[in-house]
């Protein structure tokens, strides 16, 4: 599966070369070109990565990244910089100058997020729900949620579209009752 980059910059020219850099490595962009279009794009598309371009100011970094990690807690966010010296703009996973450190970022954080992690017992620590014939309950706020694809891992980490909390879809193995 692609990895699903947002990327936000106030620069069209330099907003049009990442996407197209981005694109070329397999991964699937949405651009911003305001801060208001990058929060509809984060509150509406699932992206495993936010890309901020160097001529964001820190303040619409700050906000977009609370909204980012308020919607995917396991979700990395790059900033591109023109110098190692300057300072972060929000809390990056990752600063990179030039698109060869963007793209070995982006390729890093694709092998965490192609199985759920378990780092720090996050994913120990969710609300566990027992997958039934392809329904679910979120365990938050109890809306009845129908999984639209069928489950090829015994595991797996979901948010809620309603509450947009995350909690551990269990898919338990068929029990034959010939064998207890």
């Amino acid at each position: 599966m692609p990895i699903r980059v947002l990327s936000a910059s106030n620069d069209p020219g330099l907003a049009h070369s990442r996407e197209l850099l981005l694109l070329d490595q397999g991964c699937e962009v949405k651009t911003s070109l305001s801060k208001s279009h990058a929060q509809e794009l984060i509150q509406s598309h699932p992206f495993d990565v936010l890309v901020f371009g160097n001529s964001l100011t820190p303040d619409v970094c700050q906000e977009l990244a609370k909204d980012f990690r308020a919607r995917n807690r396991q979700g990395k966010i790059v900033e591109v910089h023109l110098a190692h010296w300057d300072p972060p703009m929000s809390q990056p996973d990752a600063i990179t100058i030039g698109p060869e450190e963007l793209i070995a970022a982006i390729r890093d954080f694709a092998e965490q997020v192609s199985e759920p992690s378990d780092q720090d017992g996050l994913v120990r620590s969710l609300p566990r729900v027992g997958l039934n014939a392809g329904e679910i309950t979120c365990p938050h706020c109890q809306i009845l949620l129908v999984m639209d694809a069928v489950m090829d891992s015994i595991t797996k980490v979901q948010d809620c579209p309603n509450c947009k909390k995350a909690f551990l879809v269990v898919n338990d193995p068929p029990v034959d009752p010939c064998l207890s």
